[in-house]
């Protein structure tokens, strides 16, 4: 009886699971990534302000994210904020005034500058706005994002 209540369980969290959804952050400043959920903990790397992440889980007070570059450590909860942003991951990525290649940039962005998503195109590019305000369409080739 035990094992059949198990296998329940088991089966029950497999269906569930595709419906849990990785939640998007952004350092609200400068903060540490640390290998555990503590303080205490030994500092990886500290992450600039605005820099996007990826929930992988979380415990009480604590996330535990990755960045764009691969590195995964812990951030303390309240040093997040919900965000839909994006980093530029191409050397040089031109930010455009429509959505496709022939349309004229309205500036370019370096590889690690962090874009505001403001909506997606099904055709590979994401509307972004630069935290001057300059608002065009970026290649999503040319990006990282974090939702």
């Amino acid at each position: 009886m035990k094992i059949s209540r198990a296998i329940f369980y088991i089966a029950g969290m497999l269906l569930l699971m595709p419906l849990a959804q990785a939640a998007s952050w952004q350092t609200e400043r400068p903060t540490a990534m640390y290998d555990a959920p503590s303080q205490q903990a030994k500092p990886l790397l500290i992450l600039s302000g605005r820099h996007p992440l990826v929930e992988l889980s979380k415990v009480h007070g604590w996330h535990k994210v990755t960045t764009y570059q691969g590195e995964t450590g812990w951030v303390a909860s309240d040093m997040l904020q919900v965000a839909r942003s994006v980093v530029v991951v191409a050397d040089r990525a031109a930010v455009r005034v429509d959505p496709h290649a022939a349309a004229a940039a309205i500036f370019f962005a370096r590889r690690g500058v962090v874009l505001d998503v403001l909506s997606e195109d099904a055709q590979g590019w994401l509307k972004v706005v630069h935290q001057d305000g300059d608002v065009g369409y970026i290649q999503l080739s040319d990006s990282w994002k974090n939702f």
